[in-house]
């Protein structure tokens, strides 16, 4: 049992700057403190003997301490929100007190991080990359080769499995290890699913909570629930769903996808049913999440369950309806959740909100249960090869690959957010657990991950919260069934005592147990790593498919008949072949098999299980 004694200090700014090159070298400082120091400099030779000589003196010494401590830049690609206030601050000011440097943090889009690659100049140190852009970074020359540094990282050299495979497939054949990954290990299905079927809370309790087993009891309880509720709360008609645009086919198939038990496309055009390992046509098979989406779709706008503006809503224009209480039901639970918070601020405690329904008869698989070997799919970090302090980079880099250090960023300091118990067992302390079920803000000002202050850094992560501590427990504390159940608001405390489960979640968990429902354990995200080359001919495709099937929604879900319905869906197939999907799909299906032979044949090679 280790006692760091880290002092809580509940820094509230954090990291604003935005250096303009690779990060600073031990001789030099900012622009802006090196411009301090001349005018310090002019000022002593002006008034050379006066009292003001010493402070001047002083102020210099102080600015050349602060120019001894190395800037390590890391850039974040992609992954979040405008807020640049993202870092816990008390793990972040001890992990630069331990290894002696300063964190920064930047946001670069995808455009900027291509431009880098084109001129070999960067601006960071330390940068998380998409996938499919490993093989520019290597071509271009961009990253360490960590193997070189491994007596000074020793835990990124403990995840020998993952760099055994990062080195077969992401090195261009050097068998190098170039890239880290984060978040090995499995994934959990947290407080609650966002999936399954969405419905108001308090009118489905109105009902009695009758089940929902198919899409026509969802509808039918939809149905009752407009009847009973025909106004929303500031007046207007009520639906039973709404939907937004704008994210091209995915907003309209992804919940279909997770409920289904998919895979997400491992390649173009091509979907994996995990549970069996069929595989499908996304643009022309009968099975595809699309057009099993289309179908539900289509049943619900005939039974006048969907808003009418479905076709021309942003985000922002399904929210402004959202906390006006106007929709039954809902895609996703993220989709609605601000009509929860909406009714807090009148009323702690009430219940008035959305929460996901579970099939009683399994039916819908579970979003959770994923197990990389190599982590996330979509984020390799590497460090770039022009940073002037890479041993501290590297130190970085090792620094989230450490066991305490990543039982700190989930789960807070020991002593303070948790603690051992008589029998030796980690768990939450009384702080702890008030700070986790107190969360947003709370969380943030003790500087800890669970906040949102935090969530760029779990990209940083190599380890899942979910994965065994040597002592025992989960890195992540409040992963445990209590600790869940302490977080819970009233909305999901009500939902768990109605259905007798510490946590929503639990529900499709025990389904999952008892062998009712599947999850996505079978989802092998490490194949992204093989599959990292998409031709030109086969890209071009997936976007001229992809753009003729968003266009003919609208005439889909609005089909009068089943009737019309088929003929439209016969028309858009045929269309589909015409733009090569029959080709694209041998392309993927080749490619999606030879990545799964290739994947089982390096952990035989290196004897992973």
């Amino acid at each position: 049992m280790k006692k760091k004694g880290v002092a809580i200090l509940l820094a509230t700014a954090m990291l604003a700057t935005l250096v303009a090159g690779c990060g600073n070298d031990s001789s030099s400082g900012s622009g802006a403190q090196n411009s301090d120091s001349e005018s310090s400099a002019a000022e002593n030779t002006e008034s050379e003997g006066t009292a003001d000589d010493a402070e001047s003196a002083d102020a210099d010494s102080a600015q050349a301490d602060e120019g001894d401590v190395p800037t390590i830049v890391y850039a974040h690609t992609g992954k979040a929100s405008a807020d640049m206030d993202v870092w816990p601050p008390d793990f972040i000011k001890q992990m630069q007190d331990e290894i002696g440097v300063k964190l920064e943090l930047i946001q670069i889009t995808e455009e900027q991080f291509d431009l880098a690659l084109a001129s070999g100049n960067a601006t960071f140190d330390i940068v998380n990359c998409t996938k499919y852009k490993e093989p520019q970074v290597l071509n271009a020359n961009m990253a360490v080769c960590l193997d070189d540094y491994m007596d000074i990282a020793p835990n990124i050299a403990k995840f020998e499995d993952r760099n055994n495979l990062v080195r077969e497939f992401l090195s261009n054949g050097e068998g190098k290890l170039y890239f880290t990954r984060c978040q090995v290990g499995p994934e959990i299905a947290g407080t609650e699913l966002w999936d399954a079927y969405v419905v108001r809370w308090d009118w489905y309790k109105e009902l009695g909570c009758p089940p929902i087993n198919s899409d026509e009891d969802y509808f039918d309880v939809l149905q009752q629930m407009l009847d009973a509720h025909p106004t929303n709360d500031n007046g207007g008609p009520t639906y039973g769903l709404g939907q937004y645009v704008g994210t091209g086919l995915w907003s309209w198939y992804v919940s279909k996808n997770y409920n289904l038990g998919y895979s997400e496309n491992y390649v173009p055009g091509l979907q994996v049913e995990l549970a069996t390992g069929n595989v499908y046509n996304s643009y022309t098979d009968d099975e595809s999440a699309f057009w099993q989406s289309m179908e539900f779709f289509n049943k619900a706008w005939n039974r006048g369950l969907c808003d009418p503006d479905f076709f021309i809503m942003k985000g922002d224009d399904l929210n402004a309806k959202v906390v006006q209480g106007t929709y039954a039901g809902a895609l996703r639970t993220w989709d609605v959740g601000s009509y929860y918070w909406e009714q807090m601020q009148q009323d702690p405690d009430t219940v008035k909100g959305y929460m996901s329904v579970v099939p009683e008869n399994g039916s819908i698989s579970g979003g959770f249960g994923s197990n990389p070997i190599a982590g996330w799919e979509n984020n390799s970090i590497f460090i770039y090869s022009g940073c002037k302090n890479i041993e501290k980079a590297v130190q970085v880099l090792d620094y989230m690959h450490n066991e305490d250090n990543l039982r700190t960023y989930y789960s807070g300091f020991e002593g303070v957010h948790w603690d051992y118990d008589e029998n030796n067992v980690p768990a939450l302390t009384e702080e702890g657990r008030k700070l986790f079920a107190n969360g947003g803000d709370a969380m943030a000002q003790a500087g800890i991950a669970g906040s949102s202050t935090g969530g760029w850094l779990n990209y940083w992560c190599a380890y899942s919260g979910s994965v065994l501590h040597s002592d025992g427990g989960k890195l992540n504390l409040t992963y445990t069934p209590e600790a869940l159940a302490d977080t819970l608001n009233p909305l999901q405390k009500d939902y768990s005592d109605y259905y007798q489960v510490a946590y929503p979640a639990q529900v499709s968990e025990n389904q999952v147990a008892a062998g009712i429902a599947t999850d996505r354990s079978m989802d092998n995200k490490d194949l992204y790593m093989l599959l990292t080359e998409v031709p030109e001919d086969i890209g071009t495709k997936k976007t001229q498919i992809e753009g003729l099937l968003e266009g003919y929604i609208p005439d889909l879900v609005m089909a009068a008949t089943q009737e019309e319905y088929e003929e439209i869906k016969a028309k858009v197939i045929e269309e589909c072949k015409s733009l090569g999907s029959d080709e694209l799909f041998a392309w993927s299906k080749e490619a999606y098999d030879n990545a799964v032979k290739a994947y089982s044949d390096a952990k035989a090679k290196y004897g992973i299980k």
